[in-house]
């Protein structure tokens, strides 16, 4: 991969969106939601990240691993991030890599599933501080320095002056807020940009359709013909904001809101005012606050609610060794989909062969709770 120079001009932001109104937010019901059933410590965390079904925490203790809520591995080579992680596109062109940021500003990707490997020179980077980091679609990925913004599509590597925070992309743009205090949104194909004047902005994120959202102390903004129009209003400080799942999520003092297309969502969450917010891709969102990680989202009803109330505690501590991703047996059940597609033949290998699980015995608690749930209907 090459570094080609390229230069910073100011034009016109494309338009993705039609006038929004102002809307009061309605109601709902925010859960906490239990991730970490092994009860791994965790450490000091400073960000999180996810990639298919594994979850990966970045703290003090390094980079730890979890699949279906078990610990899965730890690698301590790095044990001092940013909170910064994400995916993106792969530098080699094969699929997508689970990258963050250490201290020190190196970007390092997942590797095999076990341990952490400094790429920062993948994208001829070796020699800048890398402030932030975020996939813009395809294969192009942005990085923020301490002096400006490199642009990868995936062949060549493009350098901008002018420094962000807060860096996000999507569609082919990225955005972030300047020195200045201005939103600066640039398309990256043509490495042009505009900047919108906001009233002390927050935080910026595109959702789904590509659509700039700016945050200010009191309100979000959605990009509509080449403007900020106002969406949302609160009273309570807003902090925070994240993408994922279809649900651009917020904190609202102590609560934890979302908007979509059609509405703005806010609920009870005791999210701590200096809470960071890291977004899902199953439409959740985790916080981290003074080191502790914790998961929200919206109520999950039916089968799936008991199974992870019921089965998924069991699963870390009997089966998670054998059944992870890439674990010994061959199946991975480390989701509730592999273990719906399986119901009655999980049933009849635990219960009626009583061939699983192998070198070890099911407490009766724990043989309750999967007989339960495999004999219900969904």
């Amino acid at each position: 991969m090459t570094r080609a120079a390229a230069i910073f001009g100011l034009g016109m932001c494309a338009c993705y969106m039609q006038s929004q109104t102002t809307l009061g937010a309605q109601t709902t019901q925010i859960d906490s939601v239990q991730w970490n059933v092994s009860s791994a410590d965790t450490g000091h965390v400073s960000s999180v990240a996810e990639i298919a079904d594994d979850v990966v925490v970045f703290g003090d203790k390094g980079a730890l691993i979890f699949a279906g809520g078990a610990l899965a591995t730890t690698d301590v080579t790095v044990t001092a991030w940013q909170p910064v992680a994400t995916s993106i596109p792969a530098a080699d062109g094969t699929g997508t890599w689970l990258v963050a940021v250490s201290a020190d500003g190196r970007l390092h990707r997942l590797r095999g599933r076990v341990a952490m490997e400094d790429v920062s020179d993948r994208y001829g980077l070796a020699q800048s501080k890398i402030t932030g980091v975020a996939s813009a679609g395809g294969a192009w990925a942005v990085f923020s320095t301490d002096t400006g913004l490199a642009i990868s599509d995936g062949v060549t590597v493009s350098l901008l002056d002018g420094a962000l925070t807060g860096l996000v992309a999507g569609s082919h743009r990225a955005a972030g807020i300047t020195a200045q205090g201005r939103v600066r949104v640039i398309d990256l194909k043509s490495r042009t940009g505009s900047d919108y004047a906001a009233d002390h902005p927050v935080a910026v994120a595109f959702d789904a359709a590509g659509s700039l959202w700016v945050e200010t102390a009191h309100k979000l903004y959605a990009e509509s013909r080449g403007a900020l129009d106002p969406v949302y209003e609160d009273s309570s400080t807003l902090h925070g904001l994240a993408f994922g799942g279809g649900r651009l999520w917020f904190a609202a003092g102590t609560d934890l809101g979302f908007a979509t297309k059609d509405a703005v969502m806010r609920g009870a969450a005791n999210v701590p005012a200096d809470a960071t917010l890291f977004a899902s891709a199953t439409g959740d969102v985790w916080a981290v606050s003074q080191g502790a990680l914790s998961r929200y989202g919206v109520p999950v009803s039916g089968d799936e609610s008991t199974w992870r109330k019921s089965v998924l505690p069991v699963y870390a501590r009997v089966c998670s060794q054998c059944h992870g991703p890439g674990g010994t047996s061959g199946i991975d059940l480390s989701t509730y989909g592999s273990w719906a597609a399986r119901r009655q033949d999980i049933y009849s290998r635990v219960f009626v062969q009583k061939t699983m699980p192998q070198n070890q015995a099911l407490t009766a608690d724990d043989g309750a709770a999967i007989k339960a749930w495999t004999q219900a209907t969904p």
